[in-house]
């Protein structure tokens, strides 16, 4: 367990998979953080090779996945699942985000700071904070104004 750290009053459902495999054997430190006071539902899968952050105050709906790494699919000689692990970048889950049941965050993406992501979204580019994502793969639809203080519908092509 020395590649994951879990904050306090955390609560981790059941049925869920938290994998830790480090691209290398050298790899030491923390590569999977969940911050405190962070609500993970059941049948959720977490996986990381290098870094998957989730920061505090963080709720995850049932059926969610978050890696950091994808299947290599090159050498079709080989069976994929033979292929080595392809690492996609970090992922961060900032503070106060919501991901709807069912989402799927593929690596290399920042949701920001209290954003939602609605439900079977499937995030590939990240989402700025105070933001609410939809579809596939999921864009913003709405995005809270400080100044008014109101969540308003972003325009499609606006």
């Amino acid at each position: 367990m020395r590649h994951i750290w879990i904050g306090d009053d955390t609560v981790i459902g059941e049925y869920c998979e938290l994998s830790v495999d480090p691209l290398s054997a050298d790899m030491d430190g923390v590569i999977l953080q969940i911050g405190s006071g962070c609500r993970i539902n059941q049948f959720n899968r977490l996986g990381a090779t290098c870094h998957v952050e989730i920061q505090d105050n963080v709720l995850l709906a049932t059926h969610v996945f978050v890696s950091d790494t994808d299947h290599s699919y090159e050498d079709v000689t080989i069976p994929i699942w033979k292929q080595p692990w392809v690492y996609r970048g970090p992922v961060v889950l900032e503070s106060g985000c919501w991901l709807g049941d069912g989402v799927k965050v593929i690596g290399g993406v920042t949701i920001g700071r209290n954003s939602v992501i609605g439900a079977n979204a499937v995030v590939i580019e990240s989402i700025p904070p105070y933001s609410v994502a939809v579809g596939i793969p999921a864009r913003v639809v709405k995005r809270f104004d400080s100044e008014t203080r109101e969540w308003l519908r972003v325009i499609k092509g606006g």
